[in-house]
């Protein structure tokens, strides 16, 4: 994690503790502060923190995707709580969450962060990003607008969900949880690293030893030089060969 070159650090990352591991499993939250909007700090630590509180001190549930929503709305109620009334002075954050337990992981996302499975030596893209490039490619698709319109408009980044927000957009959760498979990574990462580097770029880093791989991909984000670089976080999980752990 690094705050490029912002002032301030508007990620937050937090993880289930290793004596709640036996009986929840295993929660990593990532959440980035809306640099447009206001205490983007504020917003993005009430994600981490009220869904790794919620997590662990909650029964598991059965169902592994239905749990990360319990754990959402809960940050989601925490967050509209402290919105002022003036919608000018909102603040808000993406949020994504992966869920381990019992051999399988489940995953969630708010926003335009990313979650991607590296498998077999290429990279998945898990989530898909709640913007409104998304909304205008489905109205091209329906011959509501051309494609021109739909690429070329200015806003095409623009959030249509995150916390902190009653926009109507459900969370992305996947369907089901999906088996891991030893040798399996999963990562997490805020904006200022996808931003930054290309696929082709992140292939090789996030390939790396688990040690520093972690370490080598801010490195890359910031040996870029990128004027105005973003708060850059990222988070890796892997499945051991030999043994399912964290």
């Amino acid at each position: 994690m690094d705050k490029g070159s912002r002032e301030e650090q508007e990620d937050s990352i937090l993880c289930s503790s290793e004596k709640t591991y036996a009986k929840h499993g295993f929660l990593a939250v990532l959440s980035d502060g809306m640099g447009g909007l206001q205490d983007g700090e504020k917003f993005s630590g009430i994600a981490t923190k009220t869904m790794i509180s919620t997590f662990e001190n909650s029964e598991p549930e059965n169902d592994m995707c239905r749990e990360l929503l319990r754990c959402y709305g809960e940050a989601q109620q925490e967050a509209l709580a402290i919105q002022p009334e003036n919608e000018d002075d909102w603040g808000g954050a993406t949020v994504i969450a992966f869920l381990f337990r019992n051999d399988k992981f489940a995953f969630l996302s708010v926003g335009d962060s990313r979650i991607y499975l590296l498998r077999g030596g290429g990279l998945i893209l898990l989530n898909r990003e709640q913007t409104l490039g998304i909304r205008l490619d489905e109205r091209a698709a329906l011959g509501d607008l051309t494609w021109s319109q739909a690429k070329e408009n200015g806003r095409r980044k623009a959030l249509i969900a995150h916390l902190g927000r009653e926009s109507g957009v459900e969370p992305d959760v996947c369907c089901r949880p999906q088996e891991f498979v030893p040798g399996d990574r999963v990562i997490l990462m805020s904006d200022g690293v996808f931003g930054t580097l290309s696929e082709d770029e992140l292939l090789p880093l996030l390939s790396g030893a688990m040690s520093t791989c972690a370490e080598s991909v801010i490195k890359a984000v910031l040996d870029k030089k990128k004027k105005g670089q973003d708060n850059c976080s990222v988070f890796i999980f892997e499945m051991k060969a030999e043994e399912t752990g964290k």
